[in-house]
């Protein structure tokens, strides 16, 4: 049996890449709208605290750390994919064609400055993630393999996933998003 998908590693997938590696199995749009209701919930508590006591120089610095976190959490989720995919410089746009056979993963990449051809036995992945849009096969915990479910050729995701996790076992997550 083979099972084929072709991935372009664009910024959409770069930005689901960065989005399962900070958020792991969470849903990153539920997470950061959390974060900011949290973020404002505590900011309205310390005002009205400073409003109720009349003394604003004790809550500043919970409001300074209330800023820093909010804005940590929106350069989590807007600005870190930006980075990631500008870092990517020669593997941008790249078109890698993804062969499941019942063994290995086989992998033709092309670009105009790169050609090759690897071959990975399942058992050699560390972890897998597995998104409504993406299946996500790390190889290390900084090298990965995205592939796009839209694109799976000869068998849909449900078929991957029975390939993948008798070898995975519990490093095969499935996300919620």
């Amino acid at each position: 049996m083979e099972i084929k998908a072709k991935t372009k590693l664009d910024f959409e997938a770069a930005k689901a890449l960065a989005h399962v590696s900070l958020y792991r199995k969470k849903n990153p749009k539920k997470s950061f709208a959390l974060w900011c209701a949290l973020c404002l919930i505590l900011a309205c508590l310390v005002v009205a605290s400073a409003i109720w006591f009349k003394d604003w120089k004790t809550f500043v610095y919970p409001a300074i750390a209330l800023a820093l976190l909010f804005f940590m959490n929106a350069f989590t989720y807007y600005i870190i994919p930006r980075i990631q995919y500008k870092s990517l410089s020669k593997l941008k746009d790249v078109e890698n064609e993804y062969v499941f056979t019942d063994d290995a993963l086989k992998v033709l990449t092309r670009n105009e400055s790169y050609s090759g051809v690897s071959e990975m036995k399942y058992g050699l992945f560390v972890k897998a993630y597995e998104t409504s849009e993406y299946f996500f096969l790390f190889q290390t915990n900084s090298n990965v393999f995205v592939i796009d479910k839209s694109s799976l050729e000869g068998g849909g995701p449900e078929d991957v996933r029975g390939i993948l996790k008798p070898y995975l076992k519990r490093n095969y997550f499935k996300c919620r998003y």
